[in-house]
């Protein structure tokens, strides 16, 4: 079975088991998010998976900076304070700041999370990731965020604001095609296309593009839409 096909039978066989048949459950997410309700997407439990066989990261957004911080910084046209670069690591030896706790993230399943040496116990050198899928989600405050952020480059929260900028790229290509739609349309729509800022900003990272160059990595952008019981995927 391949890739696609393997996230499509798990939604469908998540829909089916658990989506329709709980109708009081999800319907509450539908109406958006509130102390009571967290609609962040349990990729195990949306696209069936088996414990071991995915490495889930999660954030607010579902946001991978670039890997040269630069590019992010030049997105903003000068307009971020200096509270953006309380998200950097400081590299002292190469003067290069960088988001740590992501690229972290990022570098260890696609470069340590190793096969073990069934015979040795010991790393035998074989990438055991090998699909790497950027999941948004319908009714995403994060995204809405995003739309809200002020051109001036002002905010009024400490971190999110700064955070949902990283995806600047999807904000104005929404206002640029799409300025004439309802809001419900444009969140949608910057749904998915913070998800291909997100997959255009993981190319950024070398050894991600040095396993891709190899066909070892391949990378997915998807959307959950728990509104109508939805799930769309595309190979990036």
């Amino acid at each position: 079975m391949g890739t696609i096909e393997r996230f499509q039978s798990g939604f469908e066989l998540f829909k089916t088991e658990v989506y329709d048949k709980k109708p009081d459950l999800f319907g509450p997410l539908k109406e958006g998010q509130s102390p009571k309700v967290s609609l962040n997407a349990a990729t195990t439990v949306v696209l069936n998976f088996q414990p071991g066989e995915a490495f889930t990261i999660r954030n607010i957004a579902n946001t991978i900076p670039p890997y040269d911080p630069a590019d992010i910084l030049a997105q903003f046209s000068l307009s971020c304070d200096l509270r953006v670069l309380s998200f950097f690591m400081f590299d002292s030896s190469s003067v290069q700041v960088k988001y740590g706790g992501t690229g972290a993230a990022i570098e260890y399943p696609v470069v340590h999370l190793k096969e073990e040496d069934d015979d040795k116990s010991k790393l035998d050198g074989a990438v055991q990731v090998e699909n790497v899928i950027v999941i948004g989600h319908s009714r995403c405050g994060g995204i809405k965020a995003l739309l809200s952020t002020k051109d001036d480059g002002s905010t009024s929260t400490a971190f999110i604001e700064d955070w949902v900028k990283v995806s600047l790229p999807a904000k104005k290509k929404v206002e640029e095609e799409h300025a004439s739609l309802p809001l419900e349309e444009k969140l949608t729509i910057a749904e998915k296309e913070a998800v291909n800022s997100s997959l255009a900003n993981l190319k950024t990272y070398p050894f991600v593009t040095e396993a891709i160059e190899k066909g070892a990595l391949k990378l997915f952008g998807a959307h959950y839409d728990f509104v109508n019981g939805k799930f769309e995927i595309w190979e990036a």
